[in-house]
């Protein structure tokens, strides 16, 4: 608190504070009694007594009005009280000590902070103006709104390098009437009032969009948005993912090469006469060895089979394939990997086409990993059951077991790159089985064919895979 001389309260002075004043006033007595009030003081609390005003907060003011008469001292605070609205609201007051003939009193300012702040509010918002018109203009973004029925009501930024006169006014269904994906999002948003995400090609450039619903107090008027324009990202994380690829698949032969070198000599061992000289522990370490060895070897085969698949110069090798024979020899030659798990593995083939166009080795790998997959999850005793037919025009290919299942929050994630089941298979299994699932959705998307599953914790999941059917003799051009 400061010192200061009391305002000696004259008529005259008096009214020029009451006349001139836009702030509120009142005048106390010691006891916080009102005793005066201005009209502004009068439109934010009417006429409400001081215990009606401050309610709890009653004998703080007192103990500050009694101290400011009693020593002459201003003093100045911040504090939230309900309006005559009934709105609770933050005000500023300050005390300054007046007197009235022999009677001591206290002046109350009172201050919305929206009232002394109105300066340095319109400071901060040019501020911010100033650096949202930097941003739009220096980075490569547009600013839009558009309202409830479709029409374009801002378009600022150098994103898309149109003038807004272009856009402005204009509506987004006739714009932009040839780009359905676009108009989709526009739709949904207007419809759900929700705010979305998409990601679109315009004029050689990507977008990654962001909508939002906008509100006037309740009522809703449109969205607003920011595209920003990420092509040169994509180009660059492209850029980098090529060079990863590359010393990924340069490190995976390296690691091939080494371990055919070691697995030739621990299968001399292993098929040799010198395990019948070895103890019962050492033999079972050369067998660990050979099985660990076929496991990384495996999952070096894994990664550059998957970063084959993912360039887009790799080419189908597509044939004409007799279909039946095909999977009848698929299923012999995958008995062997069933029986490592002592899992029964059965074969219905349906009414389907004499012949089919694939590609035979791939859809091999496809399916061989399902069959795996399938085996891995399956209990002890338990069948796997591999099931060929077609549907809507579609040949359909199912692999089913009746194992662990698959948690509903894992299906969505289930076919991306290195993304594994939980479970108590070794770090090498959770790792093949992951690129496993991810190259049979590639090869799967390489035949312009779709693959999902149905599974129930407990009970088992079937994966489908399904081909579109051809027509007439594949001619390789």
């Amino acid at each position: 608190m400061n010192k200061t001389e009391p305002i000696k309260s004259t008529a005259s002075i008096w009214e020029a504070i009451w006349a001139h004043s836009s702030e509120g006033l009142c005048e106390l007595s010691a006891n916080s009694k009102i005793l005066r009030r201005n009209p502004e003081f009068e439109s934010l609390f009417g006429n409400l007594n001081a215990n009606e005003i401050f309610g709890n907060n009653l004998p703080t003011l007192t103990a500050a009005v009694r101290k400011c008469i009693k020593n002459n001292e201003f003093a100045k605070w911040r504090m939230s009280l309900q309006d005559i609205s009934q709105n609770e609201r933050f005000f500023d007051f300050k005390l300054v000590p007046t007197s009235t003939s022999n009677d001591k009193t206290a002046l109350l300012i009172v201050q919305p902070p929206e009232i002394y702040s109105v300066t340095k509010m319109n400071k901060i918002g040019k501020h911010s103006v100033d650096l949202i018109s930097m941003i739009v203009n220096h980075l490569p973004v547009v600013l839009f709104a558009i309202d409830e029925n479709g029409v374009i009501t801002l378009s600022e930024g150098p994103g898309l390098k149109i003038r807004p006169s272009e856009v402005v006014g204009h509506s987004v269904y006739q714009r932009y009437k040839d780009r359905p994906d676009i108009l989709a999002d526009i739709d949904w948003v207007l419809q759900n009032k929700r705010p979305r995400s998409s990601i679109f090609s315009l004029e050689d450039r990507t977008f990654h969009v962001r909508f939002n619903p906008f509100y006037e107090g309740k009522n809703f008027k449109g969205m607003v948005g920011v595209a920003m324009d990420i092509t040169d990202r994509i180009a660059a994380e492209a850029s980098r993912n090529a060079i990863k690829d590359r010393v990924l698949k340069m490190t995976a032969h390296d690691i091939r090469g080494s371990l055919a070198g070691v697995m030739a000599f621990l299968k001399d061992i292993v098929d040799g006469d010198i395990m019948e000289n070895l103890s019962a522990n050492q033999r079972h370490i050369f067998k660990m060895m050979q099985s660990n060895c076929e496991q990384v070897y495996s999952l070096t085969n894994e990664i550059v089979q998957a970063h084959t698949l993912e360039h887009q110069e790799f080419r189908l090798s597509l044939r004409n394939v007799k279909v039946v024979e095909f999977f009848l020899d698929l299923f012999e030659r995958s008995k062997a990997i069933s029986a490592e798990k002592s899992v029964p593995l059965r074969i219905r083939i349906e009414e389907i086409p004499h012949e089919y166009v694939f590609d035979p080795a791939l859809i091999e790998r496809a399916v061989t990993n399902l069959i795996r997959n399938a085996v891995e999850h399956s209990s002890t005793g338990s069948a796997v059951e591999l099931k060929i037919s077609t549907a809507d025009e579609q040949l359909l290919v199912s692999v089913k077991d009746y194992g662990e299942g698959i948690a509903e929050d894992q299906i969505p994630y289930l076919f991306d790159e290195f993304k594994a089941f939980s479970g108590s298979q070794t770090r090498s299994d959770r790792l093949s089985r992951g690129l496993g699932l991810y190259i049979v959705r590639r090869i799967v998307d390489l035949h312009n064919g779709n693959i999902w599953l149905e599974s129930k914790k407990g009970e088992g999941s079937e994966f489908f895979l399904s081909l579109p059917l051809g027509s007439g003799e594949y001619v390789e051009e």
